[in-house]
């Protein structure tokens, strides 16, 4: 049976008495990133219902809060915010075109209360379907620091990794480092070595950031020409890993094709 994409939320209403009468279950897809294929693959008969287009977002920056309808993607609502401030932003996840639904229910944790205990897993596996959320804004500055520095195992990666493994989770909060591991050409044709891109993002500009690298996290060898300066909106664009320059707009592209593929399995 082909995806049945609600346009209503009584599209919604009727897919679920229409499955219940026959005996289907409903598998419900947001942005369809799910590692299991929980919003699309079930052992018994079943019915997908995809919320791609309910994608509205009403943005309040007065009350710092906006309304995100399931379908929306995360590089919208970021898009979206950044269209009423450059000083407000939502923290999410560095893939822009994840869904909404799925990633806020998915991706929410502890949040303690039996309801969001209930639906945490993402839509695929829940007891209903999440219209919207409403989200509370924060504030960022005009102007955050990321820097993507790339290690090889010639370039001491090991000894890095096992540093960052250190101190990565006791950085103060406005300062984000993730390490990316790589299969790449090694320096002698022919042969493989392991790349590792150490990405960061930092709230503020270079010159706090600096200091505090070389204290925390001096094995790393970050020097100033590394830096970028840029606005928050811009850096979810880096994080993404677009080519620095790449327009904002890319966050409102839903039909980007990957050059990169990979396989991965939740924990």
């Amino acid at each position: 049976m082909p995806p049945l994409s609600a346009k209503h939320e009584s599209h919604i209403q009727a897919t679920i008495i229409c499955a219940k009468q026959c005996g289907l279950q409903v598998r419900i897809r947001s942005g369809g990133h799910d590692f299991e294929g929980i919003s699309y693959v079930s052992e018994v008969p079943f019915v997908l219902l995809d919320m791609f287009n309910l994608r509205s977002i009403d943005i309040d920056i007065a009350k710092g809060t906006a309304w995100v309808q399931a379908g929306a993607t995360i590089g919208e609502v970021y898009y979206r915010i950044a269209e009423k401030s450059n000083v407000h932003a939502f923290p999410a996840g560095i893939c822009i075109g994840l869904g909404t639904g799925g990633h806020f229910s998915g991706g929410g944790e502890s949040m303690g209360e039996d309801l969001f205990w209930a639906i945490r897993g993402g839509g695929g596996s829940s007891f209903g379907v999440i219209l919207s959320w409403k989200i509370k804004l924060v504030p960022v500055p005009t102007k955050v620091t990321v820097f993507n520095l790339k290690r090889t195992l010639e370039n001491n990666a090991t000894d890095i990794v096992y540093r960052w493994q250190q101190v990565s989770h006791k950085l103060p909060k406005d300062i984000f480092i993730r390490a990316w591991p790589q299969v790449v050409n090694g320096g002698q044709k022919g042969k493989k070595t392991i790349e590792v891109s150490f990405v960061c993002h930092f709230l503020g500009r270079s010159k706090r950031l600096l200091p505090l690298m070389n204290e925390r996290f001096p094995e790393l060898g970050l020097m100033q020409t590394d830096c970028i300066e840029m606005s928050w909106i811009e850096s979810t664009i880096f994080s993404a890993n677009f080519p620095n320059g790449t327009s904002i707009d890319a966050l409102l592209n839903r039909t980007s094709k990957a050059e990169v593929f990979s396989k991965y399995k939740s924990d």
